[in-house]
């Protein structure tokens, strides 16, 4: 019955048996693209993720280190499963509000703002009715996923065609974010947020850059380009890494609300594998995932959370919601992906 319940609402946008939650904290998903543990990227790379150790060492924290996943990649299939708490796929628009989903109805239903942000016009350019703010910028094409793919496309992506979008883009739109870099954005949206809204904040922002993943023209077995990555790889994570202090200084003036921080997929260095299922399951779902201020969870959720054999945005996420009372059927629909549990217990931390 909850199952077809669950399906009618993501068809119809009603919300049907949404639980009433019992504690409602503040949560805010910090998202980096490609963001991957070390464990990874010194198997395949040879090279540390300084931004990860970073976030390893802090206190009061879940980092899931080599239990950390993602269900569906890439970055639209990763925030539609996150989106329906990874109960459907495929419902690319509610990130921008304009289709429902069962966390935005859910959230709605108790008394929650939310908030995304995306640094381009990835999931739109327009904001829908199911969320409270959705805000966007383009600092540079060349992060944009426009460019990402390093191919040329009428001269979009020149250094002239992106000099002149910046400055318009800029004095179109967004008066309070001009000027500043996204990631420094995100940081003072959530900072507003928390300051000016009366009740429980949901924030879900997108950094694409730093790190981002390989081009879409990679080859796997290429020495050349897998040094050209491990060399942005490497200077990407040192900013990375200041970010992640920059979220650790943000979690401590609010220390009342949960933030996770997680990568949407891995980095893309299996473009053209097509044999090697572990390298190909653990670069693109293995990510790097941790949860700030974690005695925030009920006991009851921080046990469930021990318990997993692997964790996801989405299972923390839920976690993040669940408490004593009718709220734990939040929890209830996880099921294991077998290859996630086996390749992940084959790292070494």
């Amino acid at each position: 019955r909850q199952t077809a319940c669950l399906s009618l609402y993501a068809m119809i946008g009603e919300i049907c048996g949404l639980v009433s939650l019992d504690r409602k904290t503040s949560i805010h998903v910090i998202v980096f693209d490609s963001l991957t543990h070390s464990a990874i990227s010194e198997n395949y790379l040879g090279v540390r993720n300084p931004a990860t150790d970073y976030l390893s060492m802090l206190d009061d924290t879940i980092y899931a280190g080599i239990k950390g996943f993602v269900e569906r990649v890439p970055t639209r299939n990763f925030y539609a499963a996150l989106f329906e708490l990874e109960r459907e796929k495929g419902n690319y628009k509610a990130f921008s509000g304009r289709t429902p989903s069962f966390l935005t109805g859910l959230l709605r239903k108790n008394g929650y703002y939310i908030q995304t942000g995306y640094s381009d016009s990835y999931f739109g350019s327009s904001q829908g009715d199911y969320v409270d703010r959705y805000i966007f910028e383009v600092v540079d094409l060349k992060f944009s996923l426009i460019c990402a793919a390093q191919m040329p496309l009428l001269g979009i992506c020149s250094e002239l065609s992106r000099t002149i979008y910046k400055h318009w883009f800029r004095g179109l739109f967004f008066e309070e974010i001009r000027n500043k870099e996204w990631p420094e954005n995100v940081m003072r949206l959530i900072d507003q947020a928390e300051r000016e809204v009366t009740g429980p904040i949901f924030s879900a922002f997108h950094i694409y850059s730093p790190v981002g993943h390989t081009s879409n023209t990679h080859q796997t077995n290429d020495p050349e380009m897998v040094a050209k990555y491990k060399e942005r790889f490497i200077s990407q994570t040192e900013r990375a890494r200041g970010l992640m202090e920059d979220i650790h200084h943000l979690r401590k003036r609010f220390p009342d609300s949960i933030f996770i921080v997680s990568g949407d997929h891995g980095p893309y260095l299996s473009r053209t594998e097509e044999e090697d299922r572990r390298f190909i399951v653990l670069d693109r779902h293995a990510v790097a995932l941790s949860l700030l201020n974690a005695t925030n969870l009920c006991p009851w959720a921080m046990n469930w959370l021990e318990q997993q054999r692997y964790l996801t945005p989405g299972r923390m996420l839920a976690a993040s919601l669940a408490c004593d009372g009718e709220s734990r059927k939040l929890t209830e629909h996880f099921t294991d992906n077998e290859e996630f549990i086996r390749f992940g217990e084959s790292l070494d931390n």
